[in-house]
């Protein structure tokens, strides 16, 4: 399932957290909705999830408008940050949940859900409840919750926010696994950037409710479109820094580089951490105050 949000916007009184964003999120493919606290992410996702109505814009899931239609009817399966677990159930009642909603025969439900905890490695854990369970567990049960009704787009709004490091750095790629495997169009909201490189088939990235590029993770990385990406990703950030293009090259503190412009004027020029080399022949001299592993 392709989605598809044109023009889209979203106003909460004075504030717009949604500005005439278009987008297309592709069918099959893990999108990573990356940016700082405040950017508009998390709105656009709840805007596709249809908790939110949209001040003005549209969204297509394929080709048909779902923009005024209710969150019950779009088929998608939604992961809180917080996981919204039912703390009286178990983990297999918790999944079977939305099946027991739709009047799915009670037998069947219990084998789609021993399928979804199958599919999510929790298959011994259906008997406890979410406060036998620790986060990543209790994440899996959420994710296989919003798997067991076969949905046509699966949305996670922040996941691995409440793990500590290690666990994020395994549950990302159970994350990344599950989707292969299942095939669904995934989004998910957040504002780590390793994170969204690490796994995404392709990032979306925001700033003041504003879409600023959307790319593959190499692609982004490689050809920020402004300054805001360029230092955005990347740890340590980019280095940027002010000179000038004369008689068709740039000189940095003694480097001279080629470039096609043949117009004279300033500009700003990007270099990776990565990108330096030790030279004890530069031009280039420095001062090492610090360094790490």
């Amino acid at each position: 399932m392709k989605v598809r949000l044109e023009n889209l916007t979203k106003e909460f009184e004075e504030v717009t957290a949604v500005n005439k964003a278009t987008i297309e999120f592709e069918e099959g493919k893990l999108t990573g909705l990356l940016g700082p606290s405040g950017c508009g992410k998390s709105t656009t996702l709840y805007l596709i999830a249809g908790l939110f109505r949209a001040t003005s814009g549209s969204i297509f899931f394929d080709n048909v408008d779902v923009t005024k239609l209710m969150p019950e009817k779009r088929g998608i399966g939604l992961v809180f940050q917080n996981y919204a677990l039912y703390p009286h159930m178990t983990a297999e009642q918790n999944i079977m949940f939305p099946l027991i909603n739709q009047k799915v025969p009670k037998k069947e439900a219990k084998e789609r859900a021993k399928k979804m905890a199958q599919l999510v490695h929790i298959e011994e854990l259906l008997n406890r409840k979410p406060g036998q369970m620790s986060g990543g567990q209790q994440q899996r049960v959420a994710i296989a919750r919003a798997l067991v009704k076969e949905p046509r787009i699966l949305l996670l709004d922040e996941p691995l926010s409440n793990l500590d490091a290690r666990l994020r750095l395994e549950m990302r790629e159970e994350i990344k696994r599950i989707q292969r495997e299942t095939g669904v169009t995934t989004i998910f909201v957040t504002h780590d950037q390793e994170e969204a490189m690490s796994i995404s088939d392709q990032i979306v990235i925001m700033k003041d409710g504003f879409l600023q590029q959307v790319a593959t993770p190499r692609e982004m990385y490689d050809d920020p479109v402004n300054q805001f990406v360029a230092k955005f990703l990347g740890n340590p950030p980019i280095n940027l820094i002010n000179t000038k293009i004369t008689n068709g090259v740039i000189n940095v503190e003694g480097l001279v580089f080629d470039v096609k412009s043949k117009d004279d004027m300033d500009v700003v020029i990007g270099i990776r951490p990565e990108a330096f080399m030790l030279d004890s022949k530069s031009p280039v001299q420095v001062d090492v105050q610090t360094y790490e592993y």
